[in-house]
């Protein structure tokens, strides 16, 4: 796993990580994004929504059949908001399915369009396989109820 690296003095504000894209790269993204939050003096319930957003973001990405991922995180503190992408060389687009209660998947999106304030996805820029999936959350935690 590929980390940026920061001077303890600076004001980090951006956090990068290239986890290995297989079954432990959910965990790993956690360990990391708890870390980058204690660095950020940030916990509570954004804590609990970034690692749940998080996981099914990275998830979905290995299981697409990605190669290469590359996880970014983003603090705005003075709007109150942390951003988080997802980079993967996969083929296809997320897509938000009708929930099957019966089913042991598919819920996911449902559960990140929850608990953050927007969410997407980019294709990629150049054209080949892969996309960046994004998700903003609030600090305080909790997503937007509109």
């Amino acid at each position: 796993m590929t980390r940026m690296a920061f001077a303890p003095q600076c004001k980090q504000t951006l956090a990068l990580v290239r986890p290995d894209a297989d079954e432990r790269a959910p965990g790993r993204v956690r360990e990391w994004a708890a870390k980058t939050l204690a660095r950020w003096g940030l916990s509570g319930g954004l804590a609990a929504d970034l690692n749940s957003v998080l996981t099914e973001l990275v998830t979905n990405s290995w299981q697409a059949g990605a190669d290469e991922l590359l996880v970014l995180m983003e603090l705005h503190r003075e709007r109150g908001l942390v951003d988080v992408a997802v980079w993967d060389d996969a083929p296809g687009f997320p897509v938000k399915r009708e929930p099957d209660f019966a089913a042991e998947s598919g819920r996911g999106l449902h559960l990140v369009e929850a608990l953050t304030v927007a969410w997407g996805f980019e294709p990629d820029p150049g054209g080949g396989p892969g996309k960046t999936v994004w998700a903003t959350l609030r600090l305080g935690g909790g997503g937007d109820a509109a």
